[in-house]
């Protein structure tokens, strides 16, 4: 009797420990989804320390332009709102952009990097300066930033593409030099400019809902939040 509630007692044992193990590899998936994926769109996932980077990098600039400024909780709920509506809008572009064929050379990409006065010295690009600042400050690797600003100028290329199809004839202008009853030269030569500038946000505007209502998107940020990331 006793050796079989010995036999049986090892076997319970054993299931004991293969469901604490298990539980453990369990949690680690699950607390390492979450912190991998901060987002997902369209099937594409942003990872979180994409999101962490970009965080580190806006906290950064505002501790560099506004050293006195002391940011509430509030405050940093927004900006951290902000950032991933930017990567999730940035990675919806990126599709677009792939869908239109858009890209850029490696001088393109080059061109904007050197241009950047935080990696020059003596207005001069310094390739100790950048990588110290990818290191210490954007907390980057330089094929982690060099493929952010890709993206970005990518993503501008098919904003471009998209709104150079805007177009304005003097009879618009006419109309709506009456229809505002404009009378001051200065005002009916600004006219053209600001009409285009309507016309061009309300065409993206436009495009951009429609980006987004065929999107699948998911956002993880309120369990990464609750974990405390």
């Amino acid at each position: 009797m006793m050796n079989f509630l010995r036999s049986k007692m090892k076997i319970v044992l054993w299931i004991i420990v293969i469901t604490f193990i298990g539980g453990i590899f369990l949690m680690q998936y699950t607390s390492n989804k979450i912190r991998t994926d901060v987002a997902c769109i369209n099937g594409v996932k942003i990872p979180y320390e994409v999101y962490r980077q970009q965080l580190n990098q806006r906290l950064q600039n505002i501790r560099t332009e506004k050293p006195d400024l002391k940011l509430t909780d509030s405050d940093l709920q927004q900006i951290k709102q902000d950032i991933i509506n930017y990567l999730i809008l940035e990675e919806l572009l990126w599709q677009e952009a792939m869908k239109y064929g858009i890209s850029i050379s490696d001088a393109e990409l080059a061109e904007t990097i050197r241009s950047f006065p935080y990696f020059q010295k003596d207005k001069q690009f310094s390739n100790q300066l950048y990588y110290q600042t990818l290191r210490y400050v954007f907390r980057s690797t330089p094929e982690e930033y060099e493929e952010r600003i890709k993206k970005i100028l990518v993503t501008e290329k098919v904003k471009r593409l998209v709104l150079s199809g805007v177009k304005l004839t003097s009879q618009e202008v006419e109309f709506q030099s009456q229809r505002r009853k404009i009378t001051k030269k200065e005002d009916i030569d600004k006219l053209p400019q600001t009409i285009m500038q309507e016309k061009m946000l309300f065409l993206r505007n436009r495009w951009l809902e429609s980006i987004y209502k065929k999107a699948k998107i998911e956002n993880n940020m309120q369990k990464v939040e609750k974990m405390g990331l």
